[in-house]
């Protein structure tokens, strides 16, 4: 019998303000009972941290289905170089050679289950931040920015994930543009259902107003914590003049450099979430740590 075959076309460039163009081919094929699944990456000029880990997440529940991933290239050598850092995880096998690189590529982290998320999430921060430091010298204060905001979203993965739910975490330096963009996805709870935990927002139907409020000050789904995680993120991505993107669910909201909010309906249920940060290297960046409460303080 010959085995089935399916493609996922990923498109070109897809990034979180179109999100249903990287979303919809990973949620049909989970929909489907296909041997083999083809990621077809080979129209990608580029790879934002968003789409990596959307691509890797998709390949890892395939593969824990049963089925077999394998990939096509992209065709462009700056989209290569991004790509050399999943060779790892054993879908990407091409040697690259690069002579010119403008963007720094960094390693992406795949957490597979509770105690893959409880030994090493703690220690991404910091990893992370090594990393941009060394393809991007960063000041103190932004490092501060940087390093908080890492941590502020590998938090949340660690209280809204268990047993085996997939998280992804990766970044990359744009060197050209200078800037960091940074991307978390879990397929924990989502934000909406997360909330509704708490009985002061259970009554909440909308999954979009719900989704917007958990950026707010002490705003929680669970009554004893404190509530400041994603709010404080929103303030300090704001400060650099950088975007914050939150998706989960049926909705992606994005908080913008002007202050704009902007939200998109989904033609795709995402089951999780994708907190995406782009921050501004060259921005002159002043950490005013009264300005983020004193619990944040004790980070550094």
């Amino acid at each position: 019998m010959s085995e089935s075959r399916h493609i996922l076309d990923f498109g070109t460039n897809p990034r979180i303000g179109y999100p249903d163009r990287v979303l919809r081919p990973w949620v049909e094929a989970l929909q489907m009972d296909a041997d083999v699944y083809e990621l077809d990456l080979s129209r990608m000029a580029y790879l934002r941290p968003f789409a990596a880990n959307v691509i890797l997440a998709a390949a890892y529940e395939l593969q824990d289905n049963g089925a077999s991933v394998v990939c096509r290239y992209p065709v462009r050598p700056n989209a290569l170089h991004q790509f050399h850092y999943l060779r790892l995880d054993g879908f990407f096998e091409k040697k690259i050679e690069l002579k010119r690189e403008t963007v720094s590529a960094l390693p992406i982290f795949p957490f597979r289950d509770t105690e893959m998320r409880k030994k090493y999430l703690p220690n991404i921060p910091e990893q992370i931040l090594s990393l941009i430091a060394g393809a991007m010298p960063l000041e103190n204060d932004l490092r501060k920015l940087v390093y908080l905001s890492l941590k502020e979203c590998t938090d949340n993965v660690d209280v809204h994930t268990k047993g085996n739910d997939l998280a992804v975490v990766s970044a990359n330096v744009i060197r050209t543009r200078k800037r960091i963009r940074i991307c978390i996805l879990d397929r924990g709870l989502g934000i909406p259902a997360s909330l509704r935990r708490n009985p002061k927002y259970r009554g909440i139907k909308s999954e979009l107003e719900l989704l917007k409020l958990s950026t707010d000050y002490q705003v929680t789904g669970t009554e004893d914590l404190r509530g400041w995680g994603l709010w404080l993120l929103k303030q300090l991505v704001r400060d650099n003049g950088g975007t914050l993107s939150l998706l989960s669910g049926n909705y992606v909201v994005q908080y913008h450099p002007d202050e704009s909010v902007s939200t998109k309906r989904l033609k795709t249920h995402f089951k999780g979430t994708i907190v995406n940060i782009e921050l501004k290297i060259n921005k002159k960046f002043v950490f005013l740590m009264d300005d983020y409460m004193d619990e944040a303080e004790a980070i550094f």
